[in-house]
């Protein structure tokens, strides 16, 4: 057992997801000998736990706060983590647009995990920050629950994830001067019509058209972009499941009941605890996941289905592409390129090739993409970050 101890935070979050994933994290640190420590920032105590471990005889070998929750913990003025010289590991599971109040350089010692790439050079290209950068997909947690055969399953399609109203989101901004709401408009269709490149890009594009260049650093936009993520986000979602008619679908998550569109033989579970997701997944002969604009990245509920013994079926990126066969690990489509009616019947009508693939899937997600290698791949980044912090100039 290693004499190091690492400091998890854990705060609030939707479904509690990020709390499940501080969990998942340190079972994996503490598979590597590394004794782990958590800090209920929801607890009112937390403070006088915090305190007790810093006074203890534990070596502290550095703090881990997901979406960086704990990141604004001081010793009066100066960051907590650079009073202690102690390093603060940031890891964002969301698109870095939605979390730039967190993302800075307040905190010198500091490291910046991102779940996909493109998050990192966006950050690089357009947040002028110099701390510490890496790229880290989700991970994620095996159940121990049986597997029924894929006649046995009672659902042909699950569709974990909440949902917003696209047209709602859209009517936020159209509360905007007419000209901003204009071009915010133009910024979304651009989006969702090619959802290969990155948001930013997009709006680039849409301004130059218009013979205007912006502060591309600006929090301001990246606020407006963030409502246009959400937005192509929701109607990706909405689009798509509406597609699906002919088949056993279930959605669970919060917002469902409030798309006045959604067919009526497409059941909805709204806000399934995530506990209950994994068992969810089990029972289903495919779960799909429309992904957020990740580009380069892999998401937790791709994993999860795969770890779980379902099909995945994804809407294809460079990073799934790379590390995950076609037909083999997953099942990718090009929304809307692709009509997702007929894979999805394709694959209902073959139930060997669904065994096949689930089999190859399960495999595949327990030997390389469980939290506990997500963990290895944390503590490869801070012992090299740790290295060279100490080679003197």
């Amino acid at each position: 057992m290693n004499n190091s101890t690492i400091v998890v935070f854990k705060g609030e979050s939707q479904y509690d997801v990020l709390r499940f994933f501080s969990d998942y994290l340190g079972e994996g640190f503490e598979s590597f000998g590394f004794t782990v420590e958590f800090v209920d920032l929801l607890q009112n105590d937390w403070i006088v736990n915090l305190t007790n471990l810093l006074t203890s005889n534990n070596k502290i070998l550095f703090f881990l706060g997901m979406n960086g929750a704990g990141y604004d913990i001081k010793n009066g003025e100066i960051s907590l983590y650079d009073y202690l010289n102690i390093p603060f590991i940031s890891y964002y599971v969301d698109d870095p647009l939605h979390l730039y109040s967190r993302i800075g350089d307040s905190i010198k010692n500091i490291i910046h995990v991102f779940i996909d790439k493109t998050h990192k050079d966006f950050v690089d290209k357009y947040m002028n920050i110099s701390n510490t950068k890496a790229f880290i997909p989700h991970g994620s947690k095996k159940v121990d629950i049986p597997i029924p055969s894929v006649d046995e399953k009672e659902i042909d399609v699950l569709v974990p994830g909440s949902f917003s109203n696209p047209d709602q989101i859209r009517d936020s901004w159209r509360s905007y001067d007419p000209h901003l709401s204009s071009i915010l408009d133009d910024i979304a269709e651009e989006a969702y019509c090619n959802r290969d490149v990155h948001l930013m890009i997009s709006a680039k594009s849409v301004f130059e058209r218009n013979n205007i260049e912006l502060q591309i650093s600006n929090t301001k936009l990246f606020s407006l972009l963030s409502e246009i993520d959400l937005y192509v986000r929701s109607r990706m979602r909405m689009e798509i499941v509406n597609s699906l008619t002919d088949f056993k679908v279930l959605v669970c998550g919060s917002g469902w009941e409030n798309n006045y569109s959604i067919p009526k033989n497409i059941k909805i579970a709204n806000a399934v605890p995530f506990s209950e997701i994994p068992g969810l997944m089990t029972n289903s002969k495919m779960v799909l996941t429309v992904l957020p604009l990740f580009l380069y990245g892999g998401h937790e509920r791709v994993f999860t289905a795969m770890s779980m013994g379902s099909v995945a079926l994804v809407n294809k990126n460079q990073y799934f592409e790379e590390h995950l066969e076609n037909y083999k690990d997953l099942v990718y489509f090009e929304w809307p390129r692709q009509d997702l009616r007929d894979i999805v019947q394709n694959l209902l009508d073959n139930p060997e090739q669904m065994m096949r693939i689930s089999e190859s899937a399960m495999e595949k997600a327990l030997a390389d993409h469980q939290w506990t290698n997500r963990a290895g791949e944390i503590l490869k980044t801070f012992f090299i970050h740790k290295a060279v912090s100490e080679i003197k100039d």
